[in-house]
């Protein structure tokens, strides 16, 4: 934001400052107007970033000039309006003269400015010929963020403006090299409401109109200075903290987030005075008027008190919470007794080296013996101080487990370095078993979350070396003569930037700095190991319990077996065809998928079951504070009892699930019942054995990881099969076809079929689907189907046109809920058509997750299934992948509908393939993508039906089929739709245009709600929603049919 020869000039980095933070755009447009004086901050952290933007741009264009395109580079001045107007000259006579790719393009229309990275030249036809240009952006993350799409959202709109056409997409180039395209048209509604935002937040503030130095009065809380994350690069930060400071506000209280401090600022208690007055009936009182749960209140009091003492005494000093944890194991306590088998670790990472995540510098430290620091510059050197870093961490493994089988005890500050040693072992292919051992058995210690938990603090920690005044750091440091100069030491991730760039003192001095960090956790762990004199003695109770079903020296011998199929499949791949390379090279990376997944669901797993009772009240995984009510029920053979818990609590726990108590062991599990969050009530049903025998429940959490060896196994047998056939070639004959198509992504192969569409002139999607259905042979069909276009229908009826032809048919999907709808939809339409005997269904499923129709069989046993399916007495089978992976149902099925694909993992879904000789994906993308935990190489983190659809907005017609037509959309809501995500492509039913409202009309209509602090759920949203209902109630409503009648 400038002001320039009197003009008031915006970019479109206010539009991401603004979208960080609404204070920084006033405070920005103050300076501007020379109210305020903008501070002059050096970062080193915001230059080094710079810097290494600037090194990315320079590699893109060098690969577009080696690529043989022609780069023209705008040079501009940015320092006054005739410049700016200059360079947008520049930029439009290049753009007329068709260059390639024009670099830091100029970008001005008298209001606004925009310096685009790049402007790519595209052979779609606009004012300035056959040809156009599309705005390429380059950041050093790791994914696209909503700033990017901001940014390149306002370059594009001003493009639009010179070439008489808006582009059909933008682009961001991250630092991995790796180019996120998406469609101009799906970002530019978001776009306009943050630029509508940001200049009607700047007009309330004074705007453009006001005198430079005229004294404005504007909405402080609209624009308070909350701390965020970009607050540590903000050259504002002294001022915003300064009055945090003056305003006694409650972001100064340790452990106080931003949530909690809007709720308790809404019920009138501002302060942390004001918080820190509370008395216990006051806190009971707040905490169900400020929906935060009481025991975090009584926390954050506690915290408060303690930090304003501190203050006032002028003592500045940490105090161990003195409650003990009602679950053993935690706070203080997770510190455990010194044994020889300790272990502190830390590792250093580049977020941004040469593209990609690179570990420069790591350190073991032990209880004897001398440290370990070590340092890498390349890929070599990181792989092989990784190496050691395992041998460090192997040899406290077997330390441990000789001692009666004890697991060690690895030390680390944050979660940064277990992330790292994940994505390490995954990408190495190094210690990966044994990381999951240590992962699975709870072997790390973050001490951040024990400090946390177990110490009150005057005021909030940010890093490691906020706790040397308490932990003794600080004095072993004077009293070895190091300076006592506060100066701000240079990071390691600085140093070993300078270290690459040529100084060769920085050596040392990133192992010197890797070394005071181990000696920081060393004490740090030491001096929390110290507090527990504070407290009574407690070390009762029950240790994390683990299933070693799949531990040790079998699973590490299945590791090496997974090893060498991928080394086979990689030899089969360079042996072949372009098709059957593909195919092999996609499997490989599939191989290791569960593992990599299975890696980060225990490491989220085992975190959630390391938190203290108030991290688990925060946690959205877990529901926590449970008390009692005393009513019992007996069902069946289990024993449903009632608890209340803090209400308010957010959480993700579904009714009707297993869970697992925290303070039983893992081996006994729960069903969630009911759960109330409003009213702080839940139900669990439980064996009564283990309500005779454990403790009453504190906390329940999701279950346990499902093992997926079942799957993995699926997998093992296509990779053996294609390697013991030798088929990697284009034919892809043999057996697993259909599976083999998968992985290649090839368009199915009707019979009789020479090519283009699939589908015939005047049929509809849902007609081709329906003909092809029993049209095709060891082939992949993907059927995209927007919302409303009837794909459940669709899919109902191939299902019926393959029985009837005696074919045997599979459903499964990513849950029980979708398989059951498409179940529902076969059963119901066999029952419209009289065609019920031809339908002889089983489902595999649990609890009460069942079909409707009481014709089809229900069971829980796969060995039931199995039967069912080899002597032919059902021809319908359904159940999720667990089902069809199984070795006895290979190749048994003529078909496999995989429902909601999009949501379905590519892994998964050939998993689930080796069952059947056809294959039907039914889905769509862009509803709902696929969620994964892992991090998993290019390719293989995607759904099946993304797979199939590569980097396709919509299936293309000679792939698959896109069911184009919705039957529930008006056409002034299915246009928007169509046109934001669908390319166009999908339309309303004609009749569809008959619905109406005589009180509202049709078509969309927004609504703004204000709400803060809301994470899972928003009341104010459903009192929204409540009272546009009630409004619409009672109106006259016409249906696509033109029938009328009152909305009840």
């Amino acid at each position: 934001m400038q002001r320039l020869d009197g003009r008031f000039i915006h970019s479109a980095s206010d539009l991401v400052s603004y979208l960080q933070c609404a204070r920084l755009a006033i405070l920005n447009l103050d300076a501007a107007m020379k109210r305020r004086v903008r501070p002059q901050r050096r970062d080193p952290v915001l230059e080094l970033l710079s810097q290494r933007g600037s090194l990315l741009e320079q590699k893109e264009l060098t690969a577009w000039r080696d690529a043989g395109r022609n780069v023209a580079v705008v040079e501009c001045e940015r320092n006054s309006t005739a410049a700016f107007v200059a360079g947008a000259q520049k930029t439009i006579e290049l753009m007329r003269s068709g260059v390639d790719v024009i670099a830091q393009g100029v970008l001005f229309d008298g209001e606004w400015i925009g310096f685009a990275d790049a402007l790519e030249r595209v052979d779609t036809p606009s004012d300035l010929g056959p040809f156009s240009y599309e705005v390429v952006d380059m950041k050093l993350a790791s994914k696209v963020r909503p700033g990017a799409l901001v940014q390149t959202a306002q370059y594009s709109a001003q493009l639009a403006a010179i070439q008489g056409r808006m582009p059909d997409r933008l682009h961001v180039i991250l630092g991995d090299g790796s180019r996120q395209s998406v469609p101009t048209a799906s970002v530019m509604a978001y776009y306009q409401r943050v630029r509508d935002a940001y200049l009607s937040a700047i007009q309330e503030a004074g705007g453009v109109d006001a005198e430079p130095d005229e004294t404005l009065l504007y909405p402080e809380s609209a624009t308070y200075p909350w701390l965020i994350d970009a607050c540590r690069t903000c050259p504002w930060q002294s001022e915003c903290q300064g009055q945090r400071e003056a305003d006694d506000h409650l972001t100064l209280v340790p452990g106080m987030g931003r949530t909690h401090a809007r709720r308790l600022i809404t019920v009138d208690v501002p302060t942390r005075r004001a918080l820190a007055q509370l008395g216990t009936g006051s806190v009971t009182d707040v905490a169900e008027r400020s929906r935060t749960p009481e025991p975090t209140l009584a926390r954050l009091c506690l915290s408060t008190i303690h930090a304003l003492r501190c203050a006032e005494s002028g003592v500045d000093r940490a105090s161990t919470v003195s409650h003990l944890p009602r679950q053993p194991w935690r706070g203080v306590w997770k510190v455990l007794p010194q044994h020889p088998s300790d272990l502190c670790l830390h590792i250093e990472h580049d977020p941004f080296h040469e593209g990609r995540r690179f570990a420069f510098a790591a350190g073991t430290a032990g209880v004897t013996g001398r440290p370990t620091a070590l340092i890498a510059t390349t890929l070599q050197e990181e792989q092989q101080m990784f190496r050691t870093v395992v041998k460090a961490l192997q040899e406290a493994w077997k330390s441990a487990r000789s001692n009666r089988g004890q697991t060690p005890r690895i030390y680390v500050y944050g979660a940064t370095t277990v992330s790292q040693l994940q994505r390490l072992s995954g990408h190495y292919s190094l210690g990966g078993e044994l990381v999951a051992n240590l992962i699975t058995h709870d072997c790390f210690t973050d001490l951040r979350s024990v400090v946390r938990d177990a110490v009150l603090l005057p005021r909030p920690v940010n890093g490691l070396e906020d706790m040397d005044h308490y932990s003794g750091f600080a004095v072993a440091n004077q009293s070895r003569g190091a300076s006592g100069d506060t100066e701000r030491e240079p990071s390691l991730l600085e140093t070993f930037t300078s270290f690459v760039e040529g100084d060769v003192s920085a050596r040392d001095a990133l192992l010197t700095g890797t070394m005071r960090t181990l000696e920081r956790i060393a004490m740090l762990r030491d001096w929390l190991r110290a507090r527990q004199s504070d407290l009574p003695h407690q070390r009762d109770g029950d240790v994390l319990a683990h299933d070693d079903r799949e531990r040790g020296g079998q699973r590490e011998a299945q590791f090496e077996e997974l090893k060498a199929r991928i080394h086979a499949l990689r030899t089969a791949a360079k042996r072949g065809g372009t098709t059957g390379e593909g195919a092999c090279r996609t499997l490989e990376k599939l191989l290791s998928w569960h593992r990599r997944e299975r890696l980060a669901d225990w490491w989220e797993y085992a975190s959630v079951r390391a938190l203290a009772e108030t991290e688990l009240i925060e946690s959205d995984q877990a529901i926590a504070g449970l008390r009692p009510e005393g009513t019992i029920d007996r069902v069946g053979g289990s024993e449903r009892r009632t608890f209340s818990f803090p209400a308010a609590q957010e959480h993700k726990l579904r009714r009707d699930t297993e869970v697992e108590v925290t303070n039983w062991p893992t081996t006994s599990v729960a069903r969630l019942i009911s759960v109330d969050a409003r009213r702080g009530r839940l139900v669990l049903s439980a064996p009564p054995a283990s309500w005779a025998s454990l403790p009453p429940p504190e906390a329940i959490t999701r279950q346990k990881p499902i093992l997926d060896r079942v799957l993995r196994d699926a997998l093992a047998r296509v990779a053996d099969t294609i390697v013991a056939d030798d088929l990697a070639n284009p034919d892809l004959s043999g057996r697993y076809q259909a599976t083999r198509r998968l992985l290649a992504a090839l368009p199915p192969v009707p019979v009789g079929h020479t090519g283009g569409p699939l589908g015939m002139p005047g049929e509809t999607g849902s007609e081709t689907a329906v003909r092809l259905a029993a049209g095709l042979t060891n082939s992949v069909l993907a059927i995209q189907g927007p919302p409303g276009t009837g794909k459940t229908h669709t899919g109902a009826q191939m299902i019926l046109a393959l029985l009837r032809q005696g074919r045997t048919v599979g459903i499964t999907a990513a849950s029980h809920k979708a398989i059951i709808n498409l179940l529902d939809k076969t059963m119901e339409l066999a029952a419209a058509n009289k065609e019920v005997g031809i339908v002889r269904a089983i489902q595999r499923g649990s609890g009460d997750d069942r079909c409707k129709d009481p014709a089809v069989e229900f069971t829980e046993s796969n060995v039931r299934v199995e039967t069912s399916v080899l002597d032919g007495s059902k021809n319908l089978i359904a159940g999720t992948p667990w089902l069809f992976s199984r070795e006895p149902l290979d190749g048994t099925l003529d078909a496999l509908f995989i429902d909601e694909a999009g949501q379905m993992a590519l892994a998964n879904a050939v998993a689930a393939s080796t069952a059947a000789k056809q294959l039907f994906l039914l889905g769509d993308p862009q509803q709902l993508a696929q969620p994964t935990r892992g991090t998993h190489p290019d390719g293989t983190g995607t759904s099946a039906l993304e797979h199939m659809l590569g980097e396709r907005v919509t299936i293309p017609d000679t792939h698959g089929v896109f069911l184009e037509t919705s039957y529930r959309m008006h056409p002034a809501i299915c246009q928007f739709i169509s046109d934001q995500f669908y390319e166009g492509r999908l339309r309303s039913k004609e009749e569809c245009g008959r619905q109406d409202t005589a009180r509202f009309g049709a078509g969309l209509r927004t609504i703004s709600v204000s709400h803060e602090g809301n994470r899972t759920d928003s009341s104010e949203e459903v009192a929204a929603i409540t009272q546009a209902c009630n409004a619409l109630i009672g109106s006259r409503m016409t249906d696509s049919d033109g029938k009328m009648s009152r909305l009840a």
